[in-house]
């Protein structure tokens, strides 16, 4: 009786295992990574914590701000307001892939288009990171 008991177990647990594989539950494809960096980027500037906004962008982006990368995502937060941020990372992004590159398109930004390279284990915005409206 014990041995069958624990063959039933053994079998339902090798079970349990197969069909979470198969529900997808494991490694985060691309489109999946690029949409959390898109997710932490606008959260991060909703709610004005700079660093980690910086965090979400290629160390060529971060180059690109003079005199600091802190101070201009500060300004990108008030010229596109917190509000609208927020509403764009419960809204989501249209996300295409290509490789190592990859787009994020922002519901609610006018056009706004993340540019987003690999950078393992995740990816990191590289172009787009100002938020320019294209009306």
């Amino acid at each position: 009786m014990r041995h069958s008991m624990l063959t039933a177990t053994t079998a339902l647990a090798a079970l349990t295992i197969l069909v979470l594989a198969g529900c997808g539950v494991g490694a985060a494809g691309p489109e999946a990574k690029i949409s959390e960096t898109t997710d932490k980027y606008f959260r991060a500037l909703s709610s004005r914590d700079t660093t980690k906004a910086c965090a979400q962008l290629t160390a060529r982006a971060r180059r690109a701000f003079d005199p600091s990368c802190s101070a201009a995502m500060e300004k990108i937060a008030t010229r596109v307001g917190t509000d609208r941020l927020a509403h764009a990372a419960d809204e989501g992004s249209s996300i295409s892939v290509d490789g190592s590159s990859g787009s994020a398109t922002p519901k609610g930004l006018n056009g706004v288009r993340l540019g987003l390279v690999a950078a393992e284990p995740n990816w990191l915005i590289d172009s787009g990171f100002a938020l320019e409206d294209r009306q």
